[in-house]
C-alpha cells in the first residue's frame, strides 16, 4: 500500500516535507521530498528479516509475542515518519498519526509484559 501511495504522487496527500537529499523524490510539483512511503517499507523489510531470524532461531519473543513486536516496532516507525508529513497538529507538534502511533506502541507493550508475567507464572504454555 505504501508504494501505491507513492506512485500516486500528491493526490492522496501522504507527502512529506521538502528535502535536497539526493534521494529526494519529485512526486509532480517540482519539489524534492522525502519518500517517506519507502522509509517505511524498509523499516517493515527490516522488522521482517528479524522477525523471520527471530522464529528460525526459535526465540520466545517472535514464538509467543510477535505481534507485539509489529505492534511496538509498526508503531515506533511510523511516529518517527510523521514528523515528515504535512497533517495537522493536535497536540503540540503531534498529528493524529502520531497518537494512533504511540497507542499501538503502548498496546504492543502492555500486551508483552502481560504475556510475559503469564509465562512467568507458569500459564503461557511455551518455555521463555
Amino acid at each position: 500500500g505504501r508504494w501505491g501511495c507513492l506512485f500516486t504522487g500528491l493526490s492522496d496527500r501522504t507527502w512529506a516535507a521538502a528535502t535536497t537529499l539526493p534521494w529526494a523524490v519529485d512526486l509532480g510539483d517540482g519539489v524534492g521530498r522525502h519518500p517517506v512511503q519507502v522509509y517505511e517499507s524498509l523499516s517493515m523489510a527490516a522488522f521482517l528479516a528479524i522477525y523471520l531470524a527471530g522464529l528460525r532461531h526459535r526465540r520466545p519473543w517472535a514464538l509467543r509475542r510477535g505481534f507485539y513486536a509489529l505492534a511496538i516496532a509498526y508503531g515506533a516507525q511510523r511516529f518517527v515518519w510523521e514528523f515528515l508529513k504535512p497533517y495537522p497538529s493536535l497536540i503540540g507538534p503531534l498529528n493524529l498519526f502520531h497518537l494512533l502511533s504511540a497507542g499501538l506502541v503502548v498496546y504492543g507493550v502492555l500486551y508483552w509484559r502481560s504475556d510475559l508475567d503469564r509465562e512467568r507464572r507458569g500459564a503461557g504454555g511455551l518455555a521463555a
